[in-house]
């Protein structure tokens, strides 16, 4: 028997670094399946899987992932997120906190997408 719990599985643009961009959407679906796959198959045991999903941000790995931070790339990438600004780690986290929280107790096979209205 397994204890009730939660499974954040991460996907998103830092799971591509170096792939051609056919290879790391296929990466980024399949991740997104198993996780439905994985939510509908531990369900009945209480234990809830959810991927999140979110935009680069302001992170290390934000130089890699618009290929170097100059301001004019910076600029041109916040213009592509409705809101208007990079994600930041404390976002990703609170996504997380929600989801493993009481409040987030009827969510599963969900992915969460943390990016700003970006992918609307």
């Amino acid at each position: 028997m397994r204890l009730p719990g939660k499974i954040a599985i991460v996907t998103g643009a830092a799971s591509g670094f170096g792939a051609a961009i056919a290879e790391r959407f296929a990466a980024e679906g399949a991740v997104i399946t198993l996780t439905k796959a994985m939510a509908v198959e531990l369900a009945p045991e209480h234990i809830r899987v959810n991927a999140l999903c979110p935009v680069a941000g302001e992170t290390p790995m934000l130089a890699a992932f618009m290929g170097g931070d100059t301001p004019e790339k910076r600029a041109q990438f916040v213009a592509s997120v409705p809101m208007g600004r990079l994600a930041v780690p404390e976002d990703i986290a609170n996504a997380a906190l929600y989801l493993a929280s009481d409040e987030g107790a009827f969510i599963t096979g969900v992915d969460f997408r943390i990016d700003g209205g970006r992918a609307i």
